[in-house]
């Protein structure tokens, strides 16, 4: 029995350390919003901001969308993929992207509704759409949901659900490989936390957040070699991230996505729908398993079928190939750069596969 209390006594203690060092390190800036209070303060100011590496994106867009009192001409929703997609992509001066990191169908439908929400119409809403926006084996839990669900409320649709975000958030205060990296942050920087840094520059050697929401990336990361680049490209671990957890076409989530673009076209906003190719040697492995990827690949003729139901327009493909990019084209296996994206940006891909069929 003494066993068992101290052996108590000893976990207690070491959950109690992985807490405090947890909360007071917050490497990832889970617990606190000063670091996305002040990236809100800097773009909202008409500056950039560098050292952008630990930011909360839901959490971010949440506070930005509620401070922002200018209106926006053109916003772009998506993921990661989409923060190349500037003014100079769209032709529209204004053009903010609320594009966050491993956004969901959820994420894209709430995003928006963050800013109507403070009175925000759009003339035109550009939609990047992703291979697994209509799996709900690839749901996030970071996703921003809050919206989302009111919208589902409104159409009638059962939303889709997962573990929340604030559920996750309290399950690192006592993660141990948060425990990790809370650690190696100290050992790093110290105790001092760094915060975003105002700047003109689009580019820095540290990540850049810009005050059009688009995204530049750290020069490391920016600067890799080609053949870096397309070694992350053939890495089989990380392309069959998507193909792992693609549970199938829901229903549900067709049904939503059928209905928000419906729903943006009776607000007489301009809708366009993207579909941003992914690396030539991501889409040739792709190609290899064509029973793991039917249904992914199935994903776009789904897009392309809504488009032409609701009189929208749809750019872009998955395949690389039919919009001219190559491999010097990409960041990494997924992330096309914005000059890539200003070469396919107005491109229809049946339009291009007709063309190199003449």
């Amino acid at each position: 029995m003494k066993q068992l209390l101290r052996l108590i006594a000893l976990l207690t203690a070491f959950l109690l350390v992985v807490f405090s060092v947890n909360f007071a390190v917050d490497p990832a800036n889970i617990f606190r919003t000063e670091y996305e209070d002040r990236l809100v303060e800097i773009l909202l100011s008409g500056e950039n901001a560098a050292n952008v590496d630990n930011m909360d994106d839901r959490r971010f867009l949440e506070l930005y969308s509620a401070a922002r009192t200018q209106p926006i001409d053109t916003l772009v929703l998506g993921s990661s993929r989409a923060m190349q997609i500037s003014g100079a992509v769209t032709g529209a001066e204004n053009t903010w992207v609320a594009g966050v990191t491993g956004s969901d169908l959820r994420d894209v439908i709430s995003s928006y509704f963050l800013f109507e929400k403070q009175g925000f119409t759009p003339d035109t809403v550009v939609l990047s759409l992703e291979m697994w926006y209509l799996s709900e084996g690839n749901m996030d839990n970071r996703a921003l949901t809050k919206e989302y669900e009111a919208f589902c409320e409104q159409i009638g649709s059962e939303p889709v659900r997962t573990t929340s975000a604030r559920l996750n958030r309290i399950k690192n205060f006592f993660s141990f490989s948060y425990f990790q990296s809370s650690v190696q942050y100290v050992v790093k920087n110290g105790l001092k936390k760094s915060l975003p840094e105002a700047t003109q520059d689009r580019w820095a050697d540290s990540a850049v957040k810009r005050n059009d929401g688009t995204y530049g990336y750290a020069k490391a990361y920016r600067e890799k070699t080609q053949q870096q680049v397309d070694k992350c490209a053939e890495d089989k671990r990380i392309v069959d991230n998507i193909a792992t957890g693609f549970s199938g076409i829901s229903p549900a989530l067709q049904e939503q996505l059928d209905a928000f673009i419906g729903y943006l076209k009776d607000k007489g906003i301009t809708v366009r729908l993207l579909i941003s190719p992914v690396h030539p040697d991501y889409y040739a492995f792709m190609q290899e398993k064509p029973d793991t990827y039917a249904q992914v690949f199935a994903t776009e003729q789904i897009y392309r079928d809504l488009a032409q139901k609701h009189d929208v327009k749809l750019y872009g493909t998955f395949d690389p190939e039919k919009l001219g990019v190559t491999e010097a084209d990409f960041y990494d296996e997924v992330h096309p750069k914005e000059e890539a994206l200003m070469r396919y940006y107005n491109q229809q891909a049946d339009t291009v596969e007709k063309e190199k069929r003449s």
